[in-house]
This record gives structure tokens, sequence and C-alpha cells, in this order.
């Protein structure tokens, strides 16, 4: 690539580049002689000390510094990465709703598999006199099991090994740390899930109660 540096064509290759979130992951560096002018920016961080009102120490920064721009840190990254930062709120959404979706039919599609293959043993748990409320009790209770390990288990690698992965999907981010609220992540999210299964198996029993019993028995 050609850049003008101080008047003068030059001819740089570009050997390599690091991750760099806010250019899209494809930023570069190079060690050029600059003057003042040609500076675009300069971002300096200030910590301001604990109890100090952050609202009024930046306008007074403000009216002692004109010419420069003061802004809180939340107001910097919404600047930056308001972009990345609805992607990922959109792809959240998005997977909340598949995830629920894809577990209903899931479950719809084991429990209908698994009375088909355990309809002679319903017969005959029916026949000897079990209730059909007793066999949909069994189904239930295995169900509820199974989804209490998926859901611990899930918990788990999502904390484990779900930073890395969204590492590696997103480019230029060399790593992550989820900042996970528990009300949502624990509570409502797994409670909603857990309801759509529960809501899918107990559908799913109901037709238990319309196998024939007479008509196996032949």
């Amino acid at each position: 690539m050609i850049l003008l540096v101080n008047g003068e064509q030059r001819d740089l290759t570009v050997s390599g580049i690091y991750n760099d979130i806010t250019n899209g992951g494809r930023t570069a560096k190079g060690l050029l002689p600059y003057t003042h002018d040609d500076i675009l920016w300069v971002v300096v961080n200030i910590e301001v000390a604990n109890g100090v009102c952050l609202t009024a120490k930046i306008a007074e920064l403000n009216r002692a510094f004109p010419n420069i721009s003061v802004i809180s840190i939340e107001d910097y990254i919404s600047q930056t990465m308001e972009g990345l930062i609805e992607q990922l709120s959109l792809a959240a959404m998005v997977g909340f709703g598949l995830g629920f979706i894809i577990s209903g039919l899931i479950t719809a599609m084991f429990f209908k598999m698994l009375i088909a293959k355990d309809i002679s043993q319903i017969a005959i748990m029916s026949g000897i006199g079990i209730s059909y409320r007793g066999i949909r009790l069994q189904y239930i209770t295995r169900a509820v099991i199974v989804l209490i390990i998926g859901l611990v288990v899930g918990s788990i690698a999502a904390i484990t090994l779900g930073q890395g992965l969204a590492g590696l999907l997103i480019p230029g981010i060399s790593s992550m740390r989820f900042i996970i609220n528990p009300i949502i992540s624990y509570g409502a999210s797994t409670t909603a899930l857990g309801l759509v299964v529960m809501i899918t198996v107990f559908v799913g029993c109901i037709s238990i109660k319309k196998i024939d019993v007479m008509k196996l028995a032949q």
C-alpha cells in the first residue's frame, strides 16, 4: 500500500494485524515520522476518585477545556461500539427464541418416539390397573430429571466454554468475559425453558390416554 508521509510517497507492506474491536479486527500499526498537525485525535483516560460526582466533574472539565470533548466511559463505549452492541443484543434475542423453539420441537419428537417404543409396556401397565394419570406422571418425572441435569450442565458449559467460543466467533476479540445477570441467566431464562419443556411434555403425554389397550392385546 502507498502512504503519503510528510509529502513523500512510501510503499509499505502490511506484515501483520492485531485484534482491535473498534476497527473490525483488522488493524495494523506503523512506526512512521509524524508532526502534531497529522494527529487526528488523542484519547486520554481519567479515573476519578471515589465519591466524586461524575456528571459534575465532566461539566467542570468541559468548561475548563472548551477545545476538547469530555465524556463518560459509558458514552464512549456507546459511540465506538454501538453497532456491535446492537448486533450482540439482536443475536441474544434471536438465540433465546430459537432455543425455546428447538427445545420444544426436540422434546416433542423425543416423547413421540419414546411413547411409540413403550406402547406395549404402557398397554400392560394400563391393563393391570395403573391409571393413565400415574403413567403420565412417570414420564413427566423422567422429563423433569433430564431437564434439571440439562440446565445445570448447560449453565456450566456456558460459563466455562461460552466465553471462549464467543471470542472466536466475533472478529477483533481475543478474549471475552461474560457479565452475568443471575436473575436473567439463572432465573428468567431457565424458568422459561423449563416451562416450554414441561408444557411440551404434558401435551405429548396426553396421547397416552388415547392408546387402545384392547386393540394392542389382539
